[in-house]
């Protein structure tokens, strides 16, 4: 049995630095007699608490009731995977990064397996992450949605950089330039089985060269999805989508449909250019562009251009399947 009979007189702040190296979980009874200590320990309980493992964690810009914006960060332990806490930041001023970071200071990241990111013009959060997040772990599913109007593109691709083995990765970026991140910031795996990209603003995140890298680098890929008003850009995905190369990283049994998904919204031409592309590919039914609905009816190559071909794998001799459209978004 610990017991706490007197609150010590320390000021706050050495209190809170002392406490803070108790490991709490493993202390079965508590008594404390002093009655401001036990109001002192519990409305500072969560700055004391030491996670052991985190299992997933989520940052998110909040709009509460007042109006007021509030950063949530909301974590779930790998011990019990429910959310067992959630973390408040009231104002977004910068002297609250320091809340945030001691709050980084507890956590242990060596199997976090979720991450998710949602704010706006609030870059400044992942940087401090950046700066304490080194995972070497496999990751389930990272997502991010940013709205920086001061362009600073760079912060959350430096953080993807740490990750190198990601399964699920989906970005939605809202910036007012217009280039692309280095290539090399994205993660390079072969971990990666579906990424999805929302290019908002006319931004450029992923050009073609990136593409056959994830594509060359990934063998069990099987989704690409990327979301841009900039048709000019598909030209060059299209042709960064080579059947040969997809083929000859076929390394296991997995059977699945490796597809890529490209989405416009302007003019043909992009149609006209898969098409043309797809004609020098050797496979029977490349000149076959017709698509059916769930419910039967046909769609016209001019709203949808569709390819399959199929793959071979390597191991076993069996045949996956590779297919290629382009839709349009009217």
């Amino acid at each position: 049995m610990e017991e706490i009979k007197y609150l010590p007189d320390l000021p706050k702040e050495v209190l809170l630095n002392i406490f803070s190296y108790i490991d709490w979980r493993s202390i079965n009874n508590l008594m404390i007699t002093s009655k401001e200590l036990y109001f002192f320990i519990k409305r500072n309980f969560y700055k004391f608490e030491k996670i052991v493992k985190l299992y997933s964690l989520c940052i998110e810009e909040v709009l509460e009731k007042n109006s007021e914006k509030t950063i949530q960060i909301t974590y779930i332990n790998v011990k019990r995977q429910t959310a067992v806490n959630s973390f408040k930041i009231i104002s977004l001023k910068p002297s609250e990064l320091n809340v945030f970071e001691s709050f980084l200071q507890r956590v242990d990241f060596s199997v976090l397996k979720n991450l998710f990111i949602f704010l706006n013009n609030q870059t400044n959060f992942i940087d401090v992450l950046n700066r304490y997040i080194t995972c070497e772990s496999v990751f389930i599913c990272i997502k991010i949605f940013l709205c920086d109007h001061e362009g600073n593109i760079h912060i959350p691709f430096t953080l993807l950089s740490k990750f190198t083995r990601v399964k699920n990765l989906s970005i939605s970026l809202d910036y007012p330039l217009k280039i692309a991140p280095p290539p090399s910031l994205f993660p390079i795996s072969n971990s990666l089985r579906h990424i999805k990209i929302d290019e908002g603003n006319g931004v450029e995140i992923i050009d073609f060269h990136t593409i056959q890298r994830l594509v060359e680098s990934n063998p069990e890929i099987y989704d690409i999805k990327i979301n841009s008003t900039l048709k000019d850009k598909y030209r060059d995905i299209a042709k960064g989508i080579r059947c040969g190369q997809i083929k000859r990283r076929v390394k296991f049994c997995t059977h699945t449909i490796i597809y890529a998904k490209f989405i416009v919204n302007e003019e043909d031409d992009c149609f006209l250019s898969l098409k043309n592309y797809l004609q020098y590919v050797d496979h029977e039914n490349v000149n076959d562009f017709s698509y059916y609905d769930d419910d039967g009816k046909k769609i016209d190559y001019e709203c949808l251009v569709f390819y399959t071909g199929d793959l071979i794998c390597q191991k076993c001799g069996e045949k996956d399947t590779l297919c290629v459209m382009l839709l349009r978004e009217f």
